[in-house]
């Protein structure tokens, strides 16, 4: 269904397709669930929890566009079968994990851990910062701006197919808070 504004005390939108404008859980939490096609919102803001569903296989555009921001007083959720994308996705108190075939975000804020993950492609995140440990993971290229995690693991990893003859080893080790490798000679080709 479509939806111009809502606004309560916590909100639950569930439908085949949904797309919404502005949606607010002001002191409770947000659910939208789509389970026959995607689900678009512009801005969305919870009070508690934050969980967007698109369940539909992705060839029936199982999709999630946040095209502004998603904010959430809780742990932030966003689960694609299809393409995870958009603009900011923050949790204020806890962790944000995104999951999709394909991941695209412009920024990515978690007060704990961060998790992404995109199991049919590329992952691409402008920026992200989390309280706590980070997991990266694509199946074939993580691409990624600044990751800051406080005190903590930032782990990118890739599975990759080939797709040239010969071999390539990229072992890098990043310690300390500028994000350099420990020693830049690990990459070989």
């Amino acid at each position: 269904g479509n939806v111009g504004a809502a606004t309560s005390s916590g909100a639950t939108i569930a439908a085949d397709t949904v797309s919404v404008t502005d949606v607010k859980a002001g002191t409770g939490a947000l659910s939208v669930a789509a389970d026959a096609g995607g689900i678009m919102i512009g801005t969305g803001q919870a009070g508690t929890t934050a969980m967007v569903q698109a369940s539909a296989p992705a060839a029936a555009n199982g999709t999630v566009a946040i095209t502004t921001s998603l904010t959430s007083g809780g742990a932030a959720t966003v689960s694609a079968t299809g393409a995870a994308s958009g603009g900011t996705v923050r949790s204020n108190t806890a962790g944000v994990t995104i999951t999709g075939a394909t991941v695209n975000f412009t920024r990515l804020e978690s007060a704990q851990a961060l998790s992404v993950t995109a199991s049919g492609g590329d992952a691409t995140i402008g920026s992200a910062m989390a309280g706590g440990a980070t997991m990266l993971t694509a199946r074939d290229v993580v691409r990624s701006g600044a990751v800051t995690a406080a005190g903590q693991t930032v782990t990118i990893a890739i599975t990759a197919r080939a797709t040239t003859v010969g071999s390539h080893t990229n072992t890098a080790t990043v310690t300390g808070g500028g994000g350099r490798e420990t020693n830049p000679a690990d990459n070989v080709d």
